[in-house]
């Protein structure tokens, strides 16, 4: 990859990807599965950068808007956006993007979409979130 570097008579220091270059998109995934209640806790929807770097940062957008921030821990070349009790106003698409020390942002993820679907009986309607990827 392409580095900005800081010469010196001693010898040279990498600071980073150069802004040139085009970060490769993230995947993204959730879990743990793909049809999901209403009110149901301990989603996961996971960021994962398509190669390891230290200070990678995560953003999760949802219908193209800016949701969640989060820095990569440790050596993880991923993030965690971890979600409880699921409303009918979650149904959106999904895309996180990432970062590497520097406002230049990597292509957006393939999009996530959550669907809202709904199952009817005569005593009630029990809606459900459907994630297709």
């Amino acid at each position: 990859s392409p580095c900005l570097w800081l010469s010196r008579l001693r010898g040279a220091a990498c600071l980073g990807w150069a802004s040139t270059e085009v970060y490769p998109k993230p995947s993204i995934s959730v879990s743990p599965g793909e049809l999901l209640s209403r009110g149901e806790n301990n989603i996961t929807i996971e960021c994962q950068a398509p190669k390891h770097a230290p200070g990678l940062t995560f953003l999760l957008f949802k219908s193209g808007d800016l949701r969640a921030v989060q820095k990569a821990k440790g050596d993880r070349s991923g993030a965690n956006f971890t979600f409880s009790g699921l409303r009918l106003e979650d149904a959106a698409n999904y895309t996180c993007k990432y970062s590497l020390n520097s406002p230049t942002l990597s292509e957006p993820s393939d999009p996530l979409e959550l669907v809202v679907a709904g199952e009817f009986s005569l005593a009630c309607q029990v809606p459900v979130l459907c994630f297709r990827d």
